[in-house]
């Protein structure tokens, strides 16, 4: 679940952030608020109208509903991480591949993603992150059907008490602490 987010938010906000990049509308503010409004709003509003929408068009207790729903918490980091990258992208190195025959789909996969992919990186860890850790769309939209690890480790905790909740906790700490050196380390390199 957390990798088909991950992809998922990164490949909407990477999109998203390059239009508004791009853009000189006077809308772009308003863009930018839609996109951070998973941030402002609770989570449980989300979770519950995620659940009343899925529930109308039945992807309660589906794989693709869960996906949907970590992807639209997911999605505010991704696209402000992919919009701070491409602040200070230099976008004459795009007109120049323009001028030398590219065309937009080129330019964008052979000159900006290579350029901007520690933002990319680091926009898909912070959204599979963010995925990994969400309990509350999980507890609503998985329908008490499908489970996540973190829906895992709350009925555990609620219904049970064993040790395996403990050892579930240091693994993924270290997960957590070994994704985010490793972000560090792919940043300093690029």
């Amino acid at each position: 679940m957390a990798a088909a987010t991950a992809v998922c938010a990164t490949l909407i906000g990477g999109l998203a952030a390059l239009a508004l990049a791009r853009s000189n509308t006077r809308w772009g503010g308003v863009v930018f608020a839609t996109f951070l409004a998973p941030l402002i709003v609770p989570r449980i509003i989300i979770a519950v109208g995620l659940f009343y929408l899925f529930a109308q068009i039945g992807l309660v207790a589906t794989d693709l509903g869960l996906v949907i729903g970590h992807t639209v918490l997911a999605l505010p980091f991704a696209f402000v991480t992919i919009t701070a990258i491409l602040k200070n992208y230099d976008w004459r190195l795009d007109q120049a591949a323009a001028v030398l025959g590219a065309n937009r789909l080129k330019t964008l996969l052979l000159v900006t993603v290579p350029l901007v992919k520690g933002g990319l990186v680091a926009a898909f860890l912070f959204a599979f992150i963010t995925s990994f850790d969400e309990l509350t769309i999980a507890i609503f939209v998985s329908g008490g059907i499908k489970t996540t690890l973190p829906k895992q480790m709350w009925d555990d905790m609620i219904l049970q008490l064993n040790p395996t909740l403990a050892a579930v906790s240091v693994v993924v700490f270290v997960i957590v602490t070994v994704l985010l050196l490793l972000a560090e380390r792919f940043r300093r390199t690029t």
